[in-house]
């Protein structure tokens, strides 16, 4: 099991977690209620696509942190290298 893998899904998900709860106050602050509908929607799509990001990052990296280093291909190191960095 990789520590430096399973610390970035744990990171991660504490992330995606956290990116979520501050959209939902960030929705009922005045600027954002002053926005058009269609913005908002778009705005909100945008901010949830990103905790789900965060949530599909969490989950690669906690796979990862599975297996055994030997076994990842240079593809995986090149990710959990950028997301450790």
């Amino acid at each position: 099991m990789s520590t430096a893998a399973f610390a970035a899904s744990v990171t991660h998900a504490l992330v995606a977690v956290g990116h979520t709860v501050h959209g939902v106050n960030t929705f009922s602050l005045p600027p954002f209620r002053s926005l058009t509908a269609l913005l908002a929607c778009y705005a909100k799509a945008g901010w949830y696509q990103g905790s789900a990001f965060f949530t599909i990052l969490a989950l690669y990296t906690y796979q990862l942190s599975k297996k055994p280093a030997a076994s990842w291909t240079q593809i995986d190191r090149a990710i959990l290298g950028m997301l450790v960095a």
